[in-house]
Parts: C-alpha cells; structure tokens; sequence
C-alpha cells in the first residue's frame, strides 16, 4: 500500500475511533413478555415502558433483559433501526437493513412506526468496536406449542443458538448495538475471566481501550511460555535418587521429589499462571489438559508429563489434526491409555489389540457417544433414541490402527525386543 493510502487509512480509523468514543448510548431498550401468547416486544421508548407496566394483569411483564442504544443519530456512523408492527398477528419486527425498511414500508400488512432507536450496521458480518451483535429469531407460529409468529433478539450467540431447539429460525445477525462504559468494562472483564487465569489491575482497560479482537490477535501472537524440562528418568527410582536436606543445597539435592512427583510441574504451572503474559495460550493449554487427560498417577514421571504439558502450549493454537496426532503419539498418554506397545492381531499367540485409546479417542476426543443436530441436540432414530456415532466394531477396526507404536530407545540403552521387532502401524 502507498504510503498516502496508509495516512488516509490511518485518518479514517482515527475519525471512526473519535466517533465511537463519543457515541455513548443515550437510551435503554427494555424486553418485555406476553406469558399467555408466548410474545416478546422490545421499545425503547419509557411512555410504552410504563403502559406496559401497567398491563401486568394482562400478562405482561419485564424479563429483566436491557440492552444499550442510541436515541438519535450521535455519530456518522449510526443507522435508524425501523419499528414495524403487523396488527394480523400483532407482532413487532425491527431492522436496520435499508432494503427490509423499504419493502416492510410498502406492504399494507405492516404499519411503519418510525424509527425504533439507533444502531450500528455490521460489515461483513462483523460488528464496529465497543458494540456488540444483536440476533434475530423468528418464530412463525407454525408449532402451537409457541404461540402466535414472533421475533425474539439476543446479544448472548449461546442463548439465540438453544432457540432452534424452541422452533424458532436463526435469522442472524441482524444489528450492533453500542455498549455502554459499563457494559464495555462488563465485556472486558468477561473476556478475562474466561482467558486468563486473573486479570491485573489494568488489563481491563487496557481491554477496553484496543477492544476484545485486538486484545486477542495480541495473544495469538506472543510465545508460549517454557516449562523446565526435566531429564530421562527411569521408571524404577534409583536408591541413590532421593531428598535430602544437608547443605549446599544443590540441584539434585531433591532427585526423588523432582523427578519422581509432579512438583516442579505444579509449581512452574501457578508461578507462570500468575506472572506470564501468554495468559490465552496458557488457558487453553489448561483446557485442552481437562480434554485430553492424562492421569498424574499413571503418567507420574515428570520428565514425561512435563513434555506433555509444554506439548500442549505449543500446539494450543495450531489446528486439530496435528494436535490430535501430537496427544496420540506421546508417550504420557500411550502410557496412560495403553497404546504404547500395542502389538497387531496374532491368532497363534492369542494376541488381539487393545482397545482402551481406539474408544477413548471415538468417544472423548473426537466424535462423541452419539450423533448431533446442528444446534447440539440429539439426532434420534425412528424409536425415539439416540443414534450412535460409532459401533463395536468401528472400535476393534481402529485399534488394529493403533499398533506397532513404542518408546524410543533412551541414548546408551540397548533396544528392547519391541524396538527390533515393533509391528508396523495396522
């Protein structure tokens, strides 16, 4: 790019930052519900809050949910969201798209009730800084069960997606709303909470200040923090590697308690947890532990598990496929699910190959028990049960797959048999 394109590129982010910071949101949008026709209605106009309020014995009542918006056009760059209402099944409808404003306003079922508030219009499917997505759901009344045709909106993506369920179209993204100064720190704070492992005094302004996606593109970006490796140790502890008190205290002097326990993992783990600032990568490597688990009673040797963790860090924001193979070729857990010198099918010798990795990464890593909808439900056969995703068979087919795997030789050992003779893989 020119560096003339650059400035111009510049003036207009700094233009468009200028007008979201002074485009805080003037007015509330309050939800209200229709218990006896399963109806939901948004306004954001106070007269209509308390004709409301004063309906309650019809039914009407406030859910409790409130969002953020503008009342007037506060920035070049909010839209008016058209208030349309359809007295056939007396039902509201609001878009700030400005083809679905002009094709409502020419039908003679709707009534055009003018502008409903102000909002931002997302671009390419992605919303302005500090505002957030609004979804829309459209129930049209074809299951009795849920009423008369209705919209519903939603800010929380979990919330609208479980509307599927309901009966209800995703209709998606629909507007952005702004967020208010407190509602904005809400996010930030959110945000942290769910990836990292504590937020310091400034990270929620600083959160705020470059938005959640710059926040997040800057943690993609840092290193991986390094765990301490520990060298090969073997399984049957030495007498000679023990704890041991007297002074100089040197790096053996604790041999048991640093290669036969996890301790020097554990500790490492919270004094970087606290002090790193890869704090993503390191909560989604604590994630994906809790996912791909591997047992510190069976796999308690802490070169071993300290190799896995770091393994995890590392791959924590590569794709699936290498990470599942990276998990299923380590040792720790070739250890902990019995994949490690796992032999192929010998009829003469009575050997058939173990199953325990072949169905844990079936039915915990990868597929499930049963099949999924779209939106995560259950897909039933025609008795009303769940269908599986996988058989018994699939199970020994895969763990014929998953043989011929073994330790490497440590440097200065003599192979053992299995590492002469290991089968080839299948």
């Amino acid at each position: 790019m020119h560096y003339k394109s650059r400035l111009a590129a510049l003036g207009l982010a700094l233009g468009n930052a200028i007008a979201f910071a002074q485009a805080i949101p003037s007015t509330t949008i309050v939800e209200f519900y229709l218990e006896p026709l399963n109806k939901y209605y948004l306004s954001a106009i106070p007269n209509e809050w308390a004709g409301l309020d004063a309906l309650a014995n019809l039914g009407w009542k406030r859910t409790g949910i409130t969002y953020s918006a503008n009342s007037a056009n506060q920035t070049l760059t909010t839209k008016p969201v058209c208030r349309f209402f359809h007295p056939g099944v007396a039902s509201h409808f609001f878009t700030i798209d400005p083809t679905e404003c002009a094709i409502l306003a020419a039908q003679p079922d709707f009534v055009n009730e003018g502008i409903g508030w102000y909002a931002y219009a997302a671009v390419g499917g992605v919303c302005p800084v500090n505002s957030t997505p609004f979804y829309r759901t459209f129930n049209n009344g074809a299951n009795a069960n849920n009423g008369p045709a209705n919209h519903r909106y939603f800010t929380d993506f979990t919330f609208y997606q479980t509307y599927a369920a309901k009966g209800y179209a995703l209709e998606g993204l629909t507007m952005c709303l702004p967020l208010s100064d407190g509602e904005k720190r809400a996010d930030a704070s959110r945000l942290l909470y769910q990836a990292t492992f504590g937020a310091k005094p400034g990270d929620i302004d600083a959160v705020v200040s470059k938005g959640s996606s710059a926040w997040i593109d800057e943690q993609l970006a840092k290193p991986a923090s390094q765990y301490t490796p520990r060298d090969w140790m073997p399984l049957s502890r030495p007498e000679t590697c023990v704890n041991s008190n007297a002074l100089p205290v040197t790096a053996t002097s604790f041999c048991q308690r640093d290669n036969y326990t996890l301790f020097q993992l554990q500790r490492e783990f919270f004094q970087q947890a606290f002090s790193r600032d890869d704090q993503l990568r390191q909560r989604t490597a604590w994630a994906l532990s809790q996912l791909f688990v591997v047992s510190g009673i069976e796999a308690n040797m802490a070169y071993g598990m300290i190799d896995y963790q770091q393994m995890l860090r590392d791959n924590a924001f590569g794709n699936f496929r290498t990470l599942m193979s990276k998990v299923t070729l380590h040792s720790a857990m070739g250890r902990m699910l019995d994949m490690v010198n796992n032999l192929k099918p010998d009829p003469t010798r009575g050997i058939e190959p173990n199953e325990n990795y072949a169905r844990e990464l079936l039915q915990l890593f990868t597929l499930g028990l049963y099949q999924l909808n779209n939106d995560g439900t259950l897909k039933r056969g025609a008795n009303g049960l769940p269908l599986d995703t996988y058989t018994q068979e699939d199970v020994e087919e895969l763990a014929h797959v998953m043989t011929g795997w073994t330790n490497p030789t440590v440097p200065g050992q003599q192979p053992r048999d299995l590492n002469r003779t290991a089968n080839t893989k299948g």
